[in-house]
């Protein structure tokens, strides 16, 4: 009967941590990309404007390719970045926002610097002229993005009042 006792008390430690674990990853997002006046433009998808998606080389533009579709579903255009001048993207409150990638260090995250490489991903308002920097250091970039993009999509939904469904956060549908 002891022996019992344990086992349970193991089996139930064991799920406990696996809750713990699992809720507190669910919320790693929501935590590290935020909707504020540094990363995320308060109230981005209240207007219904297109985001302009800079493309930069083979290796970037191959994760545009796989991650903007899978993961954020408003109106968007990838462009190269010298046809943001082209007449038909002169209309900045059609074309608000342009989402762009960039490495270096930003002196506000400098000690993420020595884990990995720096990158951020940057909104650009071209109303208000802003830039919204969403910073990440480490070796998986292609996973960084699609967090963004998802992190994008909900504040989107949130802002635009259309509701939220896991399955199309996650799978495009």
């Amino acid at each position: 009967m002891q022996r019992t006792l344990t086992t349970r008390n193991r089996h139930f430690i064991i799920l406990l941590l696996i809750a713990l674990i699992a809720s507190s990853c669910c919320s790693t997002v929501e935590k590290r990309i935020k909707e504020n006046d540094k990363q995320i433009p308060i109230g981005f998808g209240k207007e219904d404007t297109y985001l302009l998606v800079l493309q930069k080389n083979r290796r970037y533009n191959k994760w545009l390719d796989k991650r903007f579709p899978e993961n954020y579903f408003g109106k968007y255009e990838v462009i190269a970045p010298d046809q943001i001048s082209d007449s038909k993207y002169a209309d900045k409150d059609k074309y608000r926002y342009t989402f762009d990638f960039e490495y270096g260090a930003d002196p506000d995250f400098y000690r993420m610097v020595a884990t990995g490489t720096m990158v951020s991903f940057v909104l650009f308002d071209r109303v208000t002229g802003k830039f919204y920097k969403s910073a990440f250091a480490g070796q998986d970039v292609s996973d960084y993005m699609k967090d963004y993009l998802i992190r994008l999509e909900q504040i989107r939904k949130k802002n635009s009042g259309q509701q939220l469904s896991l399955s199309s956060q996650n799978t495009g549908k």
